[in-house]
């Protein structure tokens, strides 16, 4: 194994749709606004909550990102009825249906194309009317049904039990009605912003009892060689020693993975990338550019994950892709200045940082996830991503 060295001197689909029930409310913005998404491995893969018995009204919303069918949320009956509330997805079409005791209502979406593996926002509701009938809203990104049910002798009560699941059951036994309509519940996909009776319910939720299957979701596509995500104020401004990693998949051989950007008073940067299929480190830390890169038989563009660490000691540099060490870096400077932002992807032409070379200035088309940088877990949907242009979050499938 060898290496190198020379020394030189916003994106997302969005609808918006105002309910016409009890409560007006604006569908979120798709991928722009993704809070805390998480995904579902499909078998035994469930978030089950805690929530009150006895439901007169309800109100479920989901973002939701699915190549095939299960339940996005279910309330299960109690021992001695057989109520239960669903929203799932079944042969791309996605349902709200309940049973109060007087037969199964249900509301399906038009369309059969919500398995698409893009991202979706479902809203349902049912809500009591003069206490005489049950108005039933869906709307599924444009798509807006209603139908109306008379209560019957339940009084429109739903009587089912205190847990509430998201994705999946850990119950195989679910109500007959509901099995004959979804054959197999469990979700395989990624979940943002449940809500259930207007409460928020997510992996950090007080009201969450247990989680299998569940992991979040870090992982970023990068759609075009312009794509990149800015984090704003994530990295020391003016610090001797710093941390970076990542993971990577692309077919791409040439284009930057991560930049942390320099101060306007000084030279320094920091950056990776590849440069024909090989892992290229470039740092400046004011004494003048340097750069070692990887010099294998096989590239690094091969559609296989790989793990980047790079790490700044005083006047040191290290980095290490996977198993393979690069070259040492040795600088005459020992500190970094940055204006604390990194950007993951492209490298904008306002960032780039006094005599950076330009061979990275595009980035690369495919997927990074899990950057972390000096203790920071770097993830598109959080505050600190000030700027996010042609990514897609949490594919279930990795675009390269």
């Amino acid at each position: 194994t060898t290496t190198t060295t020379t020394t030189t001197s916003e994106v997302s689909s969005s609808s918006m749709i105002s309910s016409t029930s009890s409560s007006t409310t604006m569908l979120p913005l798709i991928n722009a606004t993704l809070e805390d998404p998480y995904c579902l491995s499909g078998s035994n893969s469930f978030l089950r909550f805690q929530l009150e018995k006895g439901v007169s009204n309800s109100f479920v919303q989901a973002v939701f990102r699915t190549e095939g069918d299960g339940l996005l949320m279910y309330a299960g009956p109690e021992t001695t009825v057989s109520d239960f509330l669903a929203l799932y997805i079944f042969n791309g079409v996605v349902t709200f249906a309940f049973d109060t005791g007087d037969g199964v209502v249900s509301l399906s979406s038009d369309l059969n194309t919500y398995n698409d593996n893009e991202w979706h926002v479902v809203q349902a509701s049912r809500t009591l009317i003069a206490g005489t009938v049950v108005l039933v809203d869906l709307y599924v990104d444009d798509e807006q049904l209603s139908t109306t049910s008379p209560i019957g002798a339940s009084n429109g009560v739903l009587q089912v039990s205190e847990l509430l699941y998201v994705g999946g059951s850990d119950n195989e036994d679910l109500p007959a009605a509901l099995a004959a309509l979804l054959p197999d519940p469990n979700f395989s996909g990624c979940l943002d912003q449940i809500q259930f009776d207007f409460v928020e319910l997510s992996l950090t939720s007080n009201l969450l009892i247990r989680a299998s299957g569940v992991d979040a979701c870090t992982l970023t596509g990068f759609v075009y060689e312009a794509s990149y995500v800015k984090y704003s104020n994530s990295v020391s401004r003016s610090t001797d020693e710093s941390a970076v990693s990542f993971s990577f998949k692309t077919i791409d051989p040439d284009g930057s993975l991560i930049y942390i950007a320099s101060n306007e008073s000084y030279t320094d940067y920091l950056c990776v990338a590849l440069v024909n299929g090989q892992l290229a480190v470039e740092i400046n830390l004011g004494a003048g550019t340097i750069l070692v890169q990887t010099m294998e038989a096989t590239s690094f563009a091969d559609g296989v994950w790989h793990k980047v660490n790079i790490a700044h000691a005083g006047q040191a540099a290290f980095a290490l892709v996977d198993s393979i060490q690069l070259d040492p870096i040795f600088s005459a400077d020992s500190i970094l200045n940055t204006n604390g932002d990194v950007f993951v992807g492209a490298v904008p032409a306002y960032a780039q940082g006094q005599g950076f070379s330009g061979l990275h200035r595009r980035g690369v088309v495919g997927c990074i996830q899990d950057v972390v940088v000096e203790g920071n877990i770097l993830q598109p949907t959080s505050t600190a991503a000030t700027l996010t242009l042609g990514v897609e979050v949490c594919r279930s499938t990795c675009m390269m």
